[in-house]
């Protein structure tokens, strides 16, 4: 086990005596203070400081996630910065019992992230907790993090506090040593990934609707799974017929669209259910399709209702099921 094996697990480190501390944990301070007084040294907004944190993190930091200079951390290799992060200006890191930062966290200035403690009777005895921010978490101006404690997800530390016990999720805490203020209320909460999901839910519906504009019938199909299946009715009490398939679907969609002369679609509210990874989903749309009949052009004008069952394989939703009921159907010639 190495040295910083040891830390991380609390592992009790003569600081003068253990030759691993002075050899390796030693060169990785030299290293990464040696880089913190590059990036806290550049112009703001240089790109030079993004090349920099690449280097202090050996590559690990994300792209979407970013510290402002200046900053001061002993052990770049002791940390993990997950997506979406944002840490603004005077962060410090006493990071060798180990900083795991999770995705969507946002910290303000100054607060201080400390793992390392001392044996009082030898205080050349360092001793180490690691620090668990997890996902959504807020860190208020000047808050510090002592040895050991977990924020839990979309907590929030007021500015100023000092944390010496775990916060659980969803609570606001402040104060020295910090405490509860209150509990997030439930009923606004929703987790990031939740959010996400819900996004990329609307532009599947969104995306399909362009791509029949666009009469792209092939990519429409492609929206679905590959054993997915359309049922669709004329009116709310019509007989339903159904295709399954992407390859049949595709070959109905083209069939729809690639005879009319222009096709636009307008989508309206829509609801989903997510449940891991499957979701169920109502949402609306008004079709508009130009056809030429006897030498005239007619728009027909749908108003539909989409009923839907989507799933997420490796990490992209699809439409698994889809019930089209066309609700209302206006036929009429152009500009008339």
């Amino acid at each position: 086990m190495g040295v910083f094996d040891r830390m991380k697990n609390g592992e009790e480190i003569d600081m003068v005596n253990d030759k691993e501390y002075m050899g390796e944990a030693f060169k990785e301070m030299q290293r990464s203070r040696k880089l913190c007084f590059k990036a806290n040294n550049l112009e703001p907004y240089s790109d030079e400081i993004r090349k920099v944190l690449d280097e202090l993190f050996e590559g690990r930091l994300p792209k979407t996630s970013y510290i402002t200079p200046p900053f001061d951390i002993d052990r770049a290799k002791c940390i993990t910065i997950g997506e979406h992060v944002f840490i603004n200006h005077s962060l410090d890191c006493m990071s060798s019992g180990g900083i795991t930062i999770e995705d969507n966290v946002m910290m303000g200035p100054e607060v201080a992230l400390m793992t390392a403690n001392h044996n009082l009777k030898n205080l050349n005895i360092l001793k180490c907790k690691p620090i668990l921010i997890k996902k959504g978490a807020w860190i208020g101006a000047r808050a510090i993090i002592l040895p050991g404690v977990t924020v839990g997800e979309g907590a929030v530390v007021a500015g100023g506090a000092v944390v010496t016990k775990d916060v659980e999720p969803h609570t606001i805490v402040g104060g020295n040593p910090a405490k509860v203020i209150k509990k997030i209320r439930e009923e606004f909460i929703m987790s990031n990934e939740e959010i996400e999901d819900r996004i990329k839910l609307r532009e599947l519906v969104d995306v399909f609707a362009n791509l029949a504009d666009e009469k792209k019938a092939k990519e429409q199909g492609d929206l679905f799974l590959e054993d997915g299946m359309l049922e669709f009715q004329m009116g709310l009490d019509g007989e339903l017929q159904n295709i399954k398939g992407r390859e049949e679907l595709s070959k109905a969609f083209a069939a729809t669209i690639d005879p009319c002369k222009s096709v636009y679609h307008i989508n309206g509210q829509q609801t989903v259910e997510i449940n891991g990874d499957t979701a169920k989903g109502i949402s609306y749309c008004q079709a508009t399709l130009v056809n030429e009949e006897n030498g005239k052009d007619v728009v027909t004008v749908n108003s539909v209702r989409y009923k839907d069952e989507y799933a997420k394989v490796n990490g992209k939703w699809y439409i698994k099921k889809r019930r089209t009921t066309f609700i209302i159907t206006e036929k009429r010639e152009l500009n008339k």
